[in-house]
C-alpha cells in the first residue's frame, strides 16, 4: 500500500489509455492531424480498387470484370455442337428447327444439360450463368456469336460454323 501512495505523489495517474492524454500544445496537434489525414487519403486511394478487385474475385474468381473472351470455353464446349446440328437440320431441311427435339437424335446425340438452351426460327439462345445470354445469329452478314447480360455484352471471338454441304447425288435429266 506504501508504494502505491508513493507512485501517485509522484503525479503519476494510471495505466488506463484515455487518462495518459499527451501535451495539448499546436505542434502535437499539427501532427495528430497529419496523421489523420494520411490515413484517410489513404482509405480514400485504396478503398475503390480493393472494392473493385475484391468483387471480381468473389464473383468471378479474377481480379478484373468479365469480357466477352471469357465465354470462348462456354461455346466450344456446349453451344458449338448445337449450332452445328442446326445448320446441319437447315442444309437439309432448307428451314432452322423449331425446337431443340427436332435435331435429337439425328443431328445430335444428346443436348448438353448444363445450361438452357433455346431453339427456334430466331437463332439459338444459350442461358449461362451470371444472367448472361450467348446468342448466335443465322443473318447473313451478321452470322456470329455475342453475348448479352449485366457483366459482358459484345461479340465473342469465335468464327462463326461452317458446315462442309452435302454430297447428294444430284437429279438425272
Amino acid at each position: 500500500m506504501a508504494e502505491k501512495a508513493k507512485s501517485s505523489s509522484l503525479g503519476y495517474v494510471g495505466t488506463h489509455p484515455i487518462a495518459r492524454r499527451p501535451p495539448r500544445d499546436p505542434q502535437w496537434r499539427h501532427w495528430r492531424n497529419l496523421r489523420i489525414l494520411l490515413r484517410v487519403g489513404l482509405f480514400v486511394l485504396l478503398a475503390p480498387p480493393s472494392i473493385y478487385v475484391g468483387r471480381n474475385l468473389v464473383l468471378f474468381g479474377k481480379p478484373t470484370t468479365l469480357s466477352p473472351a471469357d465465354f470462348v470455353p462456354t461455346v466450344q464446349n456446349i453451344a458449338l455442337p448445337t449450332v452445328r446440328a442446326m445448320k446441319e437440320y437447315e442444309r437439309d431441311t432448307g428451314h432452322l428447327p423449331d425446337r431443340m427435339d427436332d435435331l435429337i437424335p439425328k443431328y445430335l446425340q444428346s443436348p448438353p444439360m448444363s445450361f438452357a438452351q433455346r431453339v427456334g426460327d430466331s437463332g439459338y439462345e444459350l442461358f449461362t450463368k451470371y444472367n448472361q445470354v450467348i446468342t448466335y445469329d443465322f443473318k447473313p452478314g451478321a452470322e456470329g456469336w455475342s453475348v448479352h447480360g449485366p457483366f459482358a455484352n459484345g461479340p465473342i471471338p469465335v468464327p462463326p460454323v461452317t458446315i462442309l454441304p452435302t454430297a447428294k447425288p444430284s437429279p438425272s435429266p
